[in-house]
């Protein structure tokens, strides 16, 4: 028998975001790295590629005034700091599309000329009103892959231990959005869920704040209507008396 068993919700890790040592944010899939740019909310981290990197670091003023910086014509200046993909050189018509890319700062037209492909811009959402983030996707990226990043993003699915047999050996970790997608995914034929934490857990935290374990109600809204409308998120909340 396939089962599974709910990671409990303080300690769940998504699947596809990590932070490397300096703190960046990167993406376990090189294909969302290529085609997924996230910035806009400045409380949360970004992830911007090496095109979007080229052309936010763009200057009007030295787009202007190409000659001191020791280039003989704009498209050369274009050609040293936007390469094209396949190595040829910028033709008129796209020297005077810059011009206006670079002035206006259409980013999205800027990576469509720089990349080939279309892009488009979305806002992903997490539970809480602070909770949003701009992103910029290419044509490669479904409405599916989109909310796909929005959850992994904040966070807001779940993560499951699924066990092919009595065996820890045999564990491994996946991260749904819901019961339904973990059945669906992986073919499990029991689910546990998390049922909260053991009142050791809540008398070790009772203890760090300096209060007695009577001060404490540990509130769990587990019914169906409260677990869809906090978007799947299992609400546990430990709140002083």
């Amino acid at each position: 028998m396939t089962y599974a068993k709910q990671v409990a919700p303080e300690y769940q890790e998504d699947d596809l975001f990590w932070t490397d040592k300096n703190n960046n944010l990167r993406m376990n899939d090189e294909w969302f790295e290529e085609n997924v740019i996230i910035v806009g909310n400045k409380e949360f981290k970004e992830f911007l590629t090496r095109d979007y990197e080229k052309l936010i670091g763009l200057d009007w003023w030295e787009y202007e005034n190409f000659k001191n910086y020791g280039f003989a014509c704009v498209t050369d200046y274009l050609n040293y700091y936007l390469p094209r993909k396949d190595g040829k050189s910028w033709s008129g018509p796209q020297v005077a599309a810059w011009k206006r890319i670079i002035k206006d700062e259409d980013w999205e037209e800027g990576l469509r000329l720089l990349t080939g492909l279309v892009w488009r811009s979305v806002t992903i959402r997490g539970c809480m009103q602070r909770e949003w983030q701009e992103m910029l996707v290419s044509e490669n990226i479904s409405d599916a892959q989109v909310n796909y990043i929005e959850m992994c993003y904040f966070n807001t699915g779940m993560e499951f231990l699924v066990y092919e047999d009595d065996s820890e050996d045999s564990a491994y970790s996946v991260y749904v959005r819901d019961e339904d997608e973990l059945k669906e995914c992986c073919g499990v034929d029991k689910v546990y869920l998390f049922d909260g934490w053991e009142n050791s857990d809540i008398l070790g935290w009772v203890t760090g704040w300096k209060r007695k374990i009577e001060d404490v109600r540990l509130f769990r809204f587990a019914t169906k209507k409260a677990w869809e409308n906090s978007r799947r998120m299992w609400v546990d909340a430990i709140t002083l008396a």
